[in-house]
């Protein structure tokens, strides 16, 4: 009678630590493939925004094509140059017009769309402006031109400026007005032009014209995506 006592309590532990066992294992497992499918869903959005957020796509001018790029790419180069402007003459001056020119492409590379200049000051404030006198490369890409714009400043001071340009051609023109000036006792100090990347306008309407299916397939991947592109 003992023994089989012994037996039913050894049986029912048995049980009991098998069935503890089995628990943690299914728990473990199911955290397993959690982590897993995270991992595997991290990795497939990392792989995705790196594709089409890293380069132009290919060709790099899909967005004025009419076919499906092979590679899909949202980024274009973005051109900037840093000047300073300095009063000259000892004079305060408030909301002053003045003029400079600029070399946007001497080599034309059709790398300045002439509704695409902007100029920011140093709080990143924009800067309206108004573009006179420009030579192009080809269409409306410019290769000179002056610019004109309002500065205040103090006596015998300077202020930061930067003004860009891009080739997107989708971007609307600065709406400013100004007669062109004829002012002096200013100077204007350029520094060297920096490309950087910035995500295309012109890609991103560009989008709009391709189905789900067409974009899917540029995506190395079989999960499923929703996009959807504003104006």
């Amino acid at each position: 009678m003992a023994s089989q006592i012994d037996f039913v309590i050894a049986a029912g532990l048995f049980i009991i630590f098998t069935a503890t066992i089995i628990t943690i294992l299914l728990n473990y497992l199911t955290n397993y493939f959690n982590i897993t499918s995270i991992a595997d869903l991290r990795t497939v959005a990392y792989d995705t925004f790196y594709s089409i957020f890293s380069n132009a796509g290919i060709p790099a001018n899909w967005e004025n094509t009419s076919y499906v790029p092979l590679r899909l790419g949202l980024i274009t180069n973005l051109y900037e140059v840093p000047f300073v402007v300095n009063e000259t003459n000892g004079t305060v001056r408030n909301s002053w017009t003045i003029n400079t020119s600029f070399a946007f492409d001497t080599a034309c590379q059709n790398k300045a769309w002439n509704t695409t200049v902007r100029i920011y000051d140093s709080d990143g404030v924009v800067v309206p402006l108004n573009i006179f006198n420009s030579s192009f490369c080809t269409s409306q890409y410019l290769k000179t031109a002056d610019v004109v714009f309002n500065v205040t400043l103090a006596a015998y001071k300077s202020q930061n400026f930067f003004i860009y340009y891009s080739s997107q051609q989708k971007i609307l023109p600065d709406s400013a007005s100004y007669t062109y000036p004829n002012v002096t006792k200013y100077t204007v100090t350029k520094y060297p032009e920096i490309t950087m990347q910035a995500v295309s306008v012109d890609k991103l309407l560009a989008l709009r014209n391709l189905s789900y299916d067409q974009v899917e397939q540029t995506l190395s991947t079989n999960f499923n995506y929703y996009f959807e592109v504003g104006k």
